[in-house]
């Protein structure tokens, strides 16, 4: 999800795929005592972006 997301064209998912790299480092940062909790986090990010790309095409 992460890759086709990151090769989208739409300037929106573009920019929240930037915002998404940002909070991944975060996530990294401040979860990092559970790795459970990092990729739950990052995968909760995606499927927003992923949410958001998909409401942009329908519009």
């Amino acid at each position: 999800m992460q890759a086709r997301l990151s090769g989208s064209q739409e300037p929106t998912v573009q920019h929240l795929m930037q915002l998404y790299g940002s909070l991944a480092a975060r996530f990294q940062q401040d979860l990092a005592a559970c790795p459970g909790d990092v990729l739950l986090a990052r995968a909760g990010a995606l499927m927003l972006v992923q949410a958001a790309a998909q409401a942009q095409r329908a519009t």
